[in-house]
């Protein structure tokens, strides 16, 4: 059988712990230690560390040695949880315009009902125009998400209606479209009294947001004849739920 004395002299293995700074004798380099409901006085700690009562400090210990404060423990930082928020975009105006189909002749545009496609005389295109810096993003803010507000006038043509929209830079002083960006979008079908929020680009509700967007618009053209419609849906401005026809609802996410 071994000895007794053989086996206390065995190295013990040393033990790693986290304790409480409790107090602090600068004159003596020591600390008070709490780990639970214990408490361990005259624990000596690193000259690289200055203790603070309230310190969460590592500690090394041994059944030979005794304990030994290495410093405190690094803080892990909790992750920010994103906040979302809800924000309208309302349009100012909305209207249409029209081009005569036979001499390609534009018409005035009015103030109004917002129209897309085509009967035997005229060729329809409408929009909503936007009011600049409505809303302001902050640094750490993206927006997820952007939707549309499309009510589909009660009488209408029969069927479904396939509205394209298209984004524009401005209108001229006849509120005819200045310039109408290429890229265009197909949001929804919509059916005769339909009143629905539809996804839209969110790059188009970031262009409408920054200013460098004026207006999004349901344009005819000879190019898209396949795509609307015959006779014309009408998207009007009658107040929804607090939100008028045009309106952009726009998902907002801060991530700080």
């Amino acid at each position: 059988m071994r000895d007794i004395i053989e086996l206390l002299r065995e190295p013990k293995p040393l033990s790693y712990m986290v304790a409480t700074v409790s107090s602090v004798s600068t004159a003596t380099g020591r600390v008070t230690l709490a780990i639970g409901t214990q408490s361990f006085p005259a624990v000596p700690y690193l000259l690289s560390y200055t203790p603070t009562v309230g310190d969460k400090v590592q500690v090394l210990s041994s059944d030979t040695v005794g304990m030994l404060v290495l410093g405190e423990t690094l803080a892990t930082a909790v992750p920010a949880t994103p906040t979302v928020r809800t924000a309208i975009v309302p349009a100012n105006r909305s209207m249409t315009w029209a081009q005569d189909t036979n001499s390609g002749a534009n018409g005035q545009a009015t103030d109004g009902l917002v129209r897309q496609g085509t009967d035997v005389l005229q060729r329809y295109s409408g929009a909503y125009v936007y009011p600049a810096a409505t809303i302001t993003l902050a640094a750490t803010e993206i927006i997820t998400q952007a939707e549309m507000l499309l009510n589909r006038v009660d009488p209408a043509p029969a069927g479904t209606a396939s509205p394209v929209l298209y984004e524009l830079t401005g209108f001229s002083d006849a509120g005819e479209p200045i310039v109408e960006l290429p890229n265009s979008f197909l949001p929804q079908d919509l059916n005769t009294a339909d009143a629905l929020w539809v996804p839209i680009p969110v790059i188009w509700a970031l262009h409408v947001v920054q200013g460098t967007s004026q207006g999004l618009a349901f344009v005819a053209s000879s190019a898209q004849q396949a795509l609307v419609y015959s006779e014309y849906a009408a998207y009007d401005t009658v107040v929804l739920t607090g939100n008028t026809a045009g309106s952009l609802r726009l998902t907002i996410e801060n991530s700080p």
